[in-house]
């Protein structure tokens, strides 16, 4: 199979673009959107309450499509290809459906916008997946040397950080100048173009040597975790979101209750974060070339293990240095583990498969990014609700910071459970899949 040229390897990992820009749009917009603040002049449009049932309805839709999207593409007999197909009935809906959560039946509280907002919402959050799953599984298939999969994962960490930061800087203030509505016309439309560019780039049947899957769906599921390595870095990477997630969730709290600085200083906190982010992205890409993913892996989690902590100091009276100066610090050094989230765990999930074809002769791409999918969104869950408890026991607001304070050692602790994950991690797994693909490719 011919190389991927550079320029179709730029649009396919534009698509991560398109799916970040909607995915921070949900987050930062659709719930402002449905349950403004008292000081808005918006109309509330459900009671809080129904909108957090309705929210939780459509994680579960978003969870049962991982498995079940994975063992479809993973199947396919399309004649365009496993994946692509996917895409292109996928992407269209999914930034529709987006779109339309801002176009309720009601201007006002009404039983008529709950039905609709969970019928848009089961359908956004299974669109994505429809979309995203099969659009990760072309990693292991377009690239398929250490050098080509992190050339890619690296592209698509640089597209997904813009496109956090266009619906970070745009959303509001388009909201503001031009309302919501057409907020959301500009952005859908612009998610809309990189989500197809990933389809017009990428020929699966020219790029792509793979077979469809013959395994049922069962069988798929149990086969992925037996595959101990997998599980082994499962575990790893998950502890590494939880972490984070408690600490991406808990940024505002840091500028309010721990600094004392208005909320909207959140941003530059953020901003300095994924700023740090997408400088160090070129530089994990570098380095890669002489490391293996899990040792870099295993310095970025200590890394982040070591920093984390260091926010329980944040509101400190006996710091060297201005708490604003401490704070600083230590959302930089949190921007350097955060470009290895972006690049190097989908780059392993493509080895995996890879080793995975050498037990079972199936490839089953889609699968273990779909089990991951699932996993992460579980483990996402349980971290927001364990912040939660710490927020409730023992307090979030300025006067009772210590729930705000221990979510930086909390964090700490799982990023060095990760780190502790990834020492069983094969040392040997990334050579003994090259020689398999080597083999494989002499083999014609």
């Amino acid at each position: 199979m011919p190389k991927l040229p550079m320029g179709r390897m730029m649009g396919y990992a534009s698509g991560a673009l398109g799916y970040s820009l909607l995915d921070r749009l949900m987050v930062a917009a659709v719930i402002y959107f449905y349950l403004p603040p008292a000081e808005e002049s918006l109309p509330q449009l459900v009671p809080k309450v129904v909108f957090g049932y309705i929210f939780i309805f459509g994680r579960v839709i978003d969870s049962i499509a991982d498995p079940l999207v994975s063992y479809w593409t993973d199947n396919s007999k399309s004649p365009r290809g496993r994946r692509v197909p996917f895409m292109f009935f996928g992407g269209l809906p999914l930034a529709a459906c987006l779109v339309a959560l801002f176009f309720p039946p009601v201007a006002g509280m009404s039983n008529w916008n709950a039905v609709t907002l969970a019928l848009l919402l089961g359908s956004y959050f299974f669109f994505f997946t429809y979309y995203v799953c099969p659009y990760l599984a072309l990693i292991p298939e377009l690239g398929t040397t250490h050098k080509e999969r992190i050339n890619i994962t690296s592209m698509q960490g640089i597209f997904m950080l813009f496109g956090v930061i266009a619906a970070s800087v745009a959303c509001m203030p388009l909201a503001s100048a031009l309302g919501f509505r057409a907020m959301a016309l500009i952005l859908g439309a612009a998610s809309l173009v990189f989500l197809y560019l990933p389809v017009v780039s990428v020929n699966e049947k020219v790029y792509c040597a793979s077979n469809p899957s013959s395994l049922d769906l069962f069988s798929s599921l149990k086969a992925t975790f037996k595959n101990k390595p997998f599980v082994i870095y499962l575990i790893g990477n998950l502890t590494f979101w939880f972490g984070f997630n408690i600490i991406s969730s808990g940024v505002s709290y840091y500028v309010t209750s721990l600094l004392g600085r208005p909320v909207a200083d959140t941003a530059v906190f953020m901003g300095i974060a994924l700023g740090v982010a997408l400088v160090f992205i070129p530089v994990i890409n570098f380095f890669s070339r002489f490391a293996t993913k899990r040792n870099i892996m295993i310095i970025l989690l200590l890394i982040f293990a070591l920093d984390l902590p260091f926010i329980y100091l944040m509101n400190s009276q006996s710091l060297p240095i201005s708490n604003m100066t401490f704070a600083y610090i230590v959302m930089f050094f949190a921007g350097i583990p955060l470009a290895g989230l972006f690049v190097i765990p989908n780059a392993i999930i493509a080895d995996l498969t890879d080793y995975d074809e050498m037990n079972t002769g199936q490839r089953r791409e889609a699968m273990y990014f779909g089990a991951q999918g699932f996993c992460l969104k579980v483990t996402l869950g349980i971290s927001t609700y364990l912040m939660t408890l710490m927020f409730e026991k023992f307090g979030n607001s300025a006067a009772e910071p210590l729930g705000v304070q221990l979510t930086g050692p909390v964090g700490g602790v799982f990023a060095l459970l990760g780190m502790a994950a990834f020492f069983f991690f094969p040392r040997d797994l990334e050579k003994t899949v090259a020689d398999f693909r080597n083999r494989k490719a002499q083999a014609g």
